[in-house]
């Protein structure tokens, strides 16, 4: 026993859209006389209002088929872009929330890291003087040298009797900085008290950036007081998953091989984690743009809901809706917008990275699933997005014959199917 499913048509005119070929074994006379040509022509008024609904379904079925197509487009683009940031990777240490670099392929993993002695800078510090006062330093030419590496520069600055404690020490500042040496001299005036002193500090730690100045002839080091050392240059002392000691001179640690690398200085607490993770943060951006296309496209169902299929957007929440999706972060708010909990999701990435790596690319992943739902929205024929039951059109349909079963009910001669 065959049934029969709607079918749009115009009024007294029962060619359907997607023609509908009448058969010999059709259940009832009446019913074949539905394929019969209409002898009248349909009223201007009914006409016209088939018109309309048939317009507002086709260009439902049309915007519809347009958009899924570009939102798949889309979607594909973003889920490839989010497949290749699974390589690339991110160095945190916690707490500090410190990042570092970390080249892509690098072990997916956590280091303890113990500072012993942080990195340190040399710095003399010199006398504090009055700035406007007459010079500490006497008029003439004095020579001096600073040494620093086994190098050695030999300077020298001319005071003159008008030069006033500021003037000197400027002097004295510009010549240590012509120095070829890893060596800087800044000159420090507080117009408060109107003192000026100068601080001379190595650019770069470590032991062998430790530098000594002092007088030629003349005594411009002594007057200004930079020959004085406050705090001693140093080298990083350090210890990883509590391992053997290691060094270094510079404010760099490498783990990994070099693979992962970051700046340490005097405020990175004595015990962190190192934490190795992807770019979390840029495979965020892609789920964000690909719940903007989802969000679009259903934006799009409810404008054009008494047109459209409900079962187009029921599928699309089957898999926007799935649990694991959840866990990532990926949630409906109270105005049915789908939107990513970045906290949730950064959390998610940085436990559990293999976890979400499959959530959302593997081959049963969320990023498949969608393309699958969208590929599909994109191969249907209008017919099947129109919802022929729609008020708006479903005085204009007709029942047209399928091959799927249907009973029959003898005593009152009603067929029924099975899509009520």
């Amino acid at each position: 026993m065959t049934h029969s499913i709607r079918s749009i048509t115009p009024p007294l005119n029962h060619q359907a859209v997607q023609a509908a070929t009448p058969y010999a074994h059709y259940p009832y006379p009446q019913e074949r006389a539905l394929f019969a040509r209409p002898n009248r022509r349909l009223p201007a008024k009914k006409n016209y209002a088939w018109m309309q609904a048939a317009r507002k379904a086709a260009q439902s079925a049309s915007s519809w088929l347009q958009e899924s197509r570009s939102a798949m487009m889309k979607v594909r683009k973003h889920l490839s872009a989010m497949n290749e940031t699974w390589l690339e990777r991110v160095a945190t240490l916690e707490p500090g929330h410190i990042e570092g670099t970390a080249e892509p392929g690098a072990e997916l993993q956590s280091y303890k890291l113990d500072i012993i002695t942080p990195p340190a800078l040399q710095i003399n510090t010199g006398y504090e003087l009055s700035g406007s006062s007459n010079a500490v330093i006497q008029t003439g030419t004095h020579s001096f040298y600073i040494t620093q590496g086994g190098q050695t520069s030999y300077l020298s600055v001319s005071i003159s009797a008008s030069d006033t404690n500021y003037h000197s020490l400027i002097k004295v500042r510009d010549a240590i900085n012509q120095a070829s040496l890893a060596v800087q001299a800044t000159a420090i005036k507080n117009n408060g008290n109107d003192t000026v002193w100068l601080v001379v500090k190595s650019t770069e730690t470590g032991h062998h950036r430790s530098f000594a100045a002092a007088d030629l002839s003349g005594h411009a080091i002594n007057a200004a007081g930079i020959g004085r050392m406050v705090q001693a240059a140093a080298d990083c002392a350090y210890r990883i998953n509590d391992g053997p000691i290691k060094s270094s001179a510079s404010r760099e640690i490498a783990l990994d091989h070099d693979r992962v690398k970051f700046r340490i200085d005097s405020a990175t607490p004595q015990t962190a984690t190192v934490r190795v993770s992807f770019n979390a943060r840029q495979a965020a951006r892609h789920m964000q743009a690909v719940l903007a296309e989802i969000n679009r496209l259903a934006e799009l169902h409810r404008t054009l809901s008494l047109s459209l299929k409900p079962a187009l957007m029921r599928t699309l929440e089957e898999t926007m809706n799935k649990p694991e999706l959840k866990q990532l972060g990926v949630i409906r708010n109270v105005s049915g917008v789908w939107e990513l909990d970045e906290a949730r999701w950064t959390q998610t990435a940085r436990d559990r990275p293999a976890q979400a790596k499959l959530a959302l690319s593997g081959p049963g992943g969320w990023g498949a699933s969608l393309l699958r739902i969208l590929e599909t929205f994109d191969q249907q024929p209008p017919l099947d997005i129109i919802d022929a039951d729609a008020q708006s059109i479903h005085a204009f349909t007709i029942y047209q014959p399928t091959a799927r079963p249907g009973f029959q009910l003898p005593p009152s001669g009603w067929l029924l199917n099975h899509t009520f």
